[in-house]
């Protein structure tokens, strides 16, 4: 496992929980894509991730990296969000297993993807 992955998902954890969307815009990629079963919505391109960003209220946001791998300018982390959150009065409180895709743009890994499912609800 990278800490410097896990760092990354740390601050993309800080992100969503102080819905911060300037910082959000410089995180992201230019190609970000949500795809989640249980979360905000099935497909979520990044400027509907941003535009939505503003309106979760997330009361905590954990993540653990369980394994990642790195390919020259890409990564592949597999990760476990414990998030306690709503957004439109849904809950979107639970456990997600993800896989993310981050790519190095600038000397910083940049989420590319994120491929979210909610295995449990709390």
């Amino acid at each position: 496992m990278s800490d410097a992955l896990q760092q990354v998902e740390d601050e993309w954890a800080r992100i969503v929980a102080e819905r911060d969307v300037e910082t959000a815009e410089r995180f992201l990629a230019p190609d970000f894509e949500l795809c989640s079963d249980g979360g905000v919505a099935p497909v979520m391109r990044r400027d509907a991730w941003l535009a939505a960003l503003s309106e979760i209220e997330t009361a905590s946001l954990r993540a653990r990296v369980l394994a990642s791998r790195e390919y020259g300018e890409t990564a592949v982390v597999w990760a476990q969000l414990d998030w306690d959150a709503s957004v439109d009065r849904r809950s979107l409180t639970g456990r997600y297993a993800v896989t993310d895709v981050f790519v190095r743009r600038d000397e910083r890994w940049r989420p590319s993807w994120r491929l979210s499912a909610r295995v449990s609800e709390r």
